[in-house]
């Protein structure tokens, strides 16, 4: 007896239009590295390039709708296509982007129309590469003990807290973030997601009591490296400051209405 799944004329002549797509498209220098940690700029880049590929087609997100920048494609089709580009040794999207994939459905379902063509196109095509911030120094799966807050004020969020990098290498253009919006609301209703956008600024006073300048220098540094590599040395500043621990604010808001 025969269990084998076949395609029907219309999923196989899809299964040969995607096959001839992605013969073209990925380029033949991709590798396939055992731990993505040791992915190299110029193979990200080239991740990177395929996704925009992709995202043209519709075929990066497939199943969000076509107004948004997916493909509206139909299940059997999306499993076609996740099928071939595992034929290839690559996955969808072919590179790290699981603020995205967290994030655009909860938009597409929750979001206000506004907020679906602001965010969604930019994912769906590949444009932005989105991380995830959930994960803290005293809670991660346990999401009723996050302490990052974000409070309002006028048309903008003041955030508060520290998160943890959880992702991959060479950086993310936003993050879908998670934060206390109600600090005195009941647990887990008191909680919203953030898309932060990445420009990176820090503000630190020579007072601030924490670490000593040179290591908030240091760690700063490392991480303008990163920004420099991806052409975005322009979008990360640290401002020094006579002063404690406190929002200085000066440098800050001039870089936020430069960036954002």
């Amino acid at each position: 007896m025969n269990f084998a799944i076949e395609d029907s004329p219309e999923q196989s002549a899809f299964r040969v239009e995607v096959r001839a797509f992605l013969d073209k498209a990925v380029s033949p220098k991709i590798e396939h590295m055992a731990d993505p940690c040791d992915m190299s700029f110029e193979q990200y880049q080239l991740r990177r390039d395929l996704g925009r590929a992709l995202g043209e087609r519709g075929w990066l997100y497939p199943s969000m709708p076509k107004q948004y920048g997916g493909g509206d494609l139909s299940a059997d089709h999306v499993a076609i296509l996740a099928d071939e580009m595992s034929r290839i040794g690559l996955a969808l999207p072919p590179y790290y982007d699981a603020g995205g994939r967290m994030g655009a459905p909860t938009i597409l379902v929750w979001g206000t129309e506004a907020h679906k063509k602001r965010f969604l196109p930019p994912i769906c095509k590949g444009e932005v590469r989105t991380w995830q911030l959930l994960t803290e120094p005293g809670a991660g799966s346990d999401l009723a003990g996050i302490k990052t807050t974000a409070i309002r004020d006028g048309d903008a969020y003041v955030v508060n807290g520290q998160k943890m990098y959880v992702g991959s290498s060479h950086g993310a253009d936003q993050s879908w973030t998670i934060v206390v919006t109600d600090p005195k609301g009941e647990r887990h209703r008191n909680l919203s997601w953030l898309m932060i956008p990445r420009p990176f600024m820090v503000e630190r006073g020579h007072d601030d009591g924490v670490a000593p300048d040179e290591w908030v220098a240091w760690e700063f540094a490392k991480v303008r490296r990163h920004y420099v590599k991806l052409g975005l040395g322009d979008k990360t500043e640290i401002e020094f400051f006579n002063g404690p621990h406190k929002i200085n604010g000066v440098g800050t808001y001039d870089f936020l209405h430069r960036h954002l």
